[in-house]
């Protein structure tokens, strides 16, 4: 691809980060030679050498991934301290999070829902599972009719052999939503890590029975529910608190009945029965 270093931050905004989360920081910078922003991502933790090879191969796979609603991801590499960082398209738009004054909007979720699901396509057809949607990790751009951007797609996949938590190998990070880990924590990684946010994790994943592209779809559904009824779902420990879901029909009773059901089936507890999100974005499509 096109060079990308030398590169600096960007002094206008003091070099303080554009966000941070669990995993790291992003910072904007400027390309040297022609003055281009981007968006870099410093990994906290450091990387295990022989996971380096696995970490550039998926990561190699995600810069091939070249749709109007991903996030670009253009390069990555690894400082002198052992720092892992990605270089990425600059998006400078709030997230889906930020947006929640218009959750339960017919039009906005009738315009942002298909472009998620056409960047889940998008990403799965790449080979790629993306195992943290979620509202904060959808950028939205422009104004009344926004641009969906899905950002740290494959990223927790990438860096779960990779690095190393540096407070305790045994440390269980759980969203705050969810309360002290219990017996039906998810299944660690060998670093003690769990990479994804527990509120929109599929039961797969808490039973430790193997991460597939149905993940996605389950975090989807939950995306979905949140956005069309402007509050998000109640969940015991690794389930859903079924007797509190509303049905999508009650939920959103404009959407085709066609719609309505793949949601549903978004939701179902059995990968399995869940649609593709080929499927998916084919059918939210013709809203």
């Amino acid at each position: 691809g096109e060079p990308l270093l030398p590169l600096k931050f960007n002094r206008r905004r003091g070099n303080a980060p554009l966000g941070a989360g669990a995993m790291g920081e992003v910072y904007e910078v400027e390309r040297l030679v022609d003055r281009r922003h981007f968006a870099a991502k410093i990994i906290t933790g450091r990387a295990q050498p022989e996971a380096l090879e696995r970490f550039t191969r998926e990561a190699e796979a995600a810069t091939r991934v070249n749709h109007p609603h991903v996030v670009r991801m253009h390069d990555v590499d690894v400082t002198t301290e052992g720092d892992l960082f990605l270089i990425m398209e600059l998006v400078t738009g709030g997230s889906l999070d930020a947006a929640r004054a218009r959750y339960g909007d017919r039009s906005f979720a009738a315009s942002v829902l298909p472009q998620i699901a056409s960047a889940l396509a998008a990403i799965h057809d790449a080979g790629i599972i993306h195992r943290d949607l979620k509202p904060a990790n959808v950028l939205l751009e422009g104004g009344t009719v926004p641009v969906v951007k899905v950002a740290d797609f494959g990223i927790a996949g990438m860096l779960g052999d990779v690095t190393r938590v540096a407070s305790s190998d045994q440390q269980v990070a759980l969203d705050a939503t969810m309360g002290s880990p219990s017996s039906a924590s998810p299944k660690l990684t060998r670093t003690g890590a769990i990479m994804g946010t527990p509120l929109y994790m599929a039961p797969e994943i808490f039973l430790g029975t193997g991460t597939t592209r149905a993940v996605d779809l389950f975090s989807f559904g939950l995306v979905a529910y949140q956005v069309l009824g402007g509050s998000a779902v109640v969940r015991k420990g690794m389930t859903l608190d079924r007797a509190q879901l509303q049905s999508f029909s009650m939920l959103a009773p404009w959407l085709p009945v066609a719609v309505q059901q793949q949601l549903a089936g978004c939701l179902d507890d059995d990968p399995a029965s869940r649609p593709s999100a080929r499927e998916l974005a084919d059918r939210l499509a013709r809203l």
